[in-house]
């Protein structure tokens, strides 16, 4: 936006977003959508759980969501937009090659794959039906047995009835990313605003007003925003509903 003529501020909560941590792995093996039929039956038995990872205190609006989710959550809906999936994925592999190439970045992003293991015969059995599908949709992908995994896994003493690996995933160091996108668009003149956030916004004619803690008013016309998870928030800030929930990452 910033070099297409706009001018262009980046409000900044910090350094301590998900993005330091996992803007680092581009997944085209990751086709099917969390509304699924395992998902479903995982999802829910998480959801009792407040600690763990898809742990939430229980609302109206949750009970809306789930309703909503659950018909989703079906074969026919992973049939459908699984290969929507990966073509946003290998989308957003070809262009960070474009970005890498156009900044100078002649280390990232590699393309190492991914390698997933198996800890018991059933699950095996699921990641080689991942691979008959991700073989269909054209992604690399292959079956491994106990010595094909420790073939990948050189060095790392794995025990397993096998697994499967999908050559197509590439990765970066997040962290050299996003300090080398940080210096990249203060070079071409973008403002980061550092430490902010948005807490409010004020409509007024012509468009939002949009309210910084700590800066004050900035008038947009247009209001672009990558919240991700915590988009809910501001969408209430406007007054907008949405079937939006975040999920919790524990470690």
């Amino acid at each position: 936006m910033g070099l297409g003529g706009d001018n262009f501020g980046a409000g900044e909560d910090g350094d301590h977003g998900a993005s330091w941590g996992n803007s680092g792995y581009i997944v085209p093996s990751h086709f099917v959508p969390l509304a699924s039929p395992g998902v479903l039956r995982l999802g829910f038995k998480l959801m009792w759980n407040p600690s763990g990872p898809l742990g939430m205190k229980w609302s109206g609006d949750l009970l809306r969501w789930n309703l909503q989710f659950m018909k989703f959550a079906t074969a026919d809906h992973v049939r459908r937009v699984s290969p929507l999936i990966r073509d946003l994925n290998l989308e957003s592999k070809r262009l960070y090659r474009v970005m890498g190439s156009d900044l100078g970045w002649e280390d990232m992003p590699v393309r190492r794959g991914m390698l997933m293991v198996a800890s018991k015969r059933e699950t095996l059995e699921e990641l080689h039906h991942m691979v008959e599908v991700g073989r269909e949709l054209g992604l690399e992908a292959e079956v491994l047995d106990e010595l094909g995994i420790a073939q990948k896994a050189s060095g790392v003493k794995v025990k397993s009835p096998g697994g499967c690996f999908f050559a197509d995933d590439a990765h970066l160091n997040p962290g050299i990313v996003m300090d080398r996108l940080g210096r990249f668009l203060e070079a071409k003149g973008v403002e980061i605003i550092e430490d902010c956030e948005v807490d409010r916004f004020v409509r007024g004619a012509g468009g939002l007003r949009k309210w910084l803690q700590g800066i004050g008013n900035l008038l947009r016309m247009s209001l672009w925003s990558r919240r991700g998870f915590g988009v809910e928030s501001w969408l209430k800030i406007c007054g907008l509903r949405y079937r939006w929930f975040r999920g919790r990452v524990s470690t």
